[in-house]
C-alpha cells in the first residue's frame, strides 16, 4: 500500500465480481470497502494477510478535573489486559488474525490542563506524530486505531469542536454510567480551553496540539505513515 495512485481497473474487477453473487451487485459499505481496498492495494482480489490494531494509550491533566470515571491506574490496567491476551478486544483480534499493538505513552506525565494551556509543546506534539509512524512497522495491509486512556473524551471533544464547530453540548456525548454533574463539567472544560485557544485553532495541527492529547497525536502519525 505504499503507491500513491489508486488501480482503479482493481476496484471494477470486485465491483464486477460482485454482480455475480446477487443483490444485483450491491453489497453495500462491505462491496466499497473491498473495491476501495483493491484499489489501494493495486490487486484483485484485495487481501487481508497481516491486519494491525494499533491502541495508544494516553493520559490527560483534566482528568484531575472530575470529567472522567477512569484514572491512571484503571487505564494501565486495560494496557497490561491487552499485552496479555485478557481483554475482549483480544479474543476478537485472535479471531480474525489481527496482531495487537500496544503503545503506552508516558502515562505518568499526564498532559497539561487545556482549559488552563496548550497540551502538548510544539516539539511535544511532533515527536508523538513521529512516534505513531512506529505502529506501521512490518507493513500492515489494514491498520485499526484505537485511544484509552483518563480524559480522552473530552480532550477529543474539544479538538472536534475547534474543527468542525458546533457547541459543546453537541459534542460531548455522556455514556449511560457518566453522572450528569461529570457531562457538565466536561462541556465547561471545553468551552474553557475553547475559550483559552481562540486564535490558534485555524490550524488543525496547532489544535491537535492545544486540545488533544498524545494518543491523538499518535493517531495522526499512523494515519500519516499508512497513506
Amino acid at each position: 500500500m505504499r503507491e500513491s495512485v489508486r488501480d482503479e481497473t482493481a476496484s471494477q474487477k470486485v465491483y464486477d465480481a460482485l454482480l455475480g453473487m446477487g443483490r444485483e451487485g450491491d453489497f453495500g459499505r462491505l462491496g466499497d470497502g473491498a473495491a476501495w481496498l483493491a484499489g489501494w492495494q493495486r490487486r484483485y482480489p484485495p487481501r487481508l494477510e497481516s491486519p494491525t490494531l494499533a491502541i495508544f494509550a494516553g493520559s490527560h491533566g483534566i482528568s484531575e478535573t472530575g470529567v472522567t470515571l477512569s484514572s491512571i491506574d484503571s487505564t494501565r490496567e486495560k494496557v497490561e489486559a491487552l499485552r496479555e491476551g485478557r481483554a475482549p478486544l483480544s479474543a476478537i483480534s485472535t479471531q480474525v488474525e489481527a496482531n495487537i499493538r500496544v503503545f503506552e505513552l508516558a502515562l505518568d506525565q499526564p498532559t497539561n490542563n487545556i482549559a488552563e494551556e496548550a497540551a502538548m509543546t510544539e516539539r511535544e506534539c511532533a515527536a508523538t506524530i513521529a512516534y505513531g509512524f512506529e505502529s506501521l512497522e512490518g507493513n500492515p495491509d489494514v491498520v485499526a486505531l484505537g485511544v484509552i486512556g483518563a480524559g480522552i473524551g473530552t480532550a477529543a471533544a474539544a479538538v472536534a469542536c475547534a474543527l468542525y464547530g458546533g457547541s459543546p453540548e453537541y459534542w460531548v456525548r455522556p455514556g449511560p454510567q457518566v453522572p450528569s454533574e461529570m457531562n457538565q463539567q466536561r462541556m465547561e472544560i471545553v468551552s474553557n480551553a475553547l475559550r483559552t485557544h481562540r486564535g490558534h485553532l485555524s490550524d488543525p495541527l496547532e489544535a491537535l496540539r492545544c486540545l488533544g492529547g498524545r494518543e491523538l497525536a499518535a493517531c495522526v502519525g499512523a494515519i500519516i505513515a499508512a497513506r
